[in-house]
């Protein structure tokens, strides 16, 4: 006959132990001390009492873990009894609310956003990726009396200048530009901050007259990518006044620009000096 095992579940391990408990528990009473036996009978009385509330807690919140997989008469109803509930236990932790979402996304983004800017200053601070970002602009001045000298200042530096010189007429003559009429910077929105600060620093040391800078991104209805990445030095004080609307530039104000200490404030205090509509 093949034997069977009295120990089937987790029910006859309780039952066993409660009794055996229980057992010793009386055989041991008589040999307590008189004065110590009110308290024995006391622990005898709670402990089976804590025991069942222990067990009806059990069955009532968990009562899987009371049968093992003898217990059913096919034990794959076990598995799937065990799997469900691990199931249920996936979609508890899946389903956090909408506020903790938000926040989960808040904080990634945070990060990433830190990366990025950590990795601009480290490309900013490193001289190899400098040269890099200055080979995306495109540096233009205008051709003024000393145009070579500020080109060959600013090549000193790593930033190449084209000169503009305009060809009117049938003999192709050369325009020398005039300070008075080209006060202007137009300055491409997407230059890297570094690189801005640094020439409009030189700008304006080289050329005290210029008063007037524009941001690219805020012309209306140019299409044109390129003038967003380009600097020029020495633009239409006509075009500045009339089209653009700018104001002429302090001292004050010019030394409150190169004192920004971001793109953002940068951007912020060169529209300072816009006209209001």
């Amino acid at each position: 006959m093949k034997e069977k095992s009295i120990i089937k579940n987790p029910l006859t391990i309780i039952a066993l132990f409660s009794g055996f408990a229980e057992a010793c528990g009386a055989v041991v009473l008589p040999f307590i001390d008189i004065a110590n036996q009110s308290i024995y009978v006391w622990f005898l009385i709670a402990f089976p009492s804590t025991l069942l509330i222990a067990f009806f807690l059990t069955l009532n919140f968990n009562s899987k873990v009371l049968y093992a997989p003898s217990d059913f008469e096919n034990e794959d109803n076990y598995l799937k009894t065990q799997k469900f509930d691990n199931l249920e236990q996936s979609s508890k932790q899946v389903s956090i609310s909408e506020k903790d979402r938000v926040n989960e996304l808040e904080n990634l983004y945070g990060n990433l956003f830190n990366e990025l800017n950590l990795l601009k200053e480290s490309i900013v601070q490193n001289p190899n990726q400098q040269l890099i970002l200055k080979s995306l602009c495109k540096f233009i001045v205008a051709n003024f009396q000393s145009s070579i000298k500020f080109k060959l200042l600013m090549r000193n530096l790593g930033y190449e200048f084209e000169i503009f010189s305009g060809i009117t007429g049938e003999n192709q003559q050369i325009t020398q530009y005039r300070f008075e009429d080209n006060e202007g910077i137009w300055l491409g929105s997407e230059i890297p901050f570094g690189i801005s600060i640094e020439v409009l620093k030189q700008a304006f040391s080289f050329y005290p007259h210029l008063k007037y800078i524009h941001l690219s991104n805020d012309i209306s209805g140019m299409k044109h990518q390129g003038i967003h990445s380009q600097i020029v030095i020495g633009g239409s004080s006509k075009t500045a006044i009339e089209r653009y609307r700018l104001l002429p530039l302090t001292d004050e104000n010019k030394k409150s620009i190169l004192e920004s200490k971001s793109d953002r404030e940068l951007h912020d205090r060169i529209r300072a000096n816009y006209q209001s509509n």
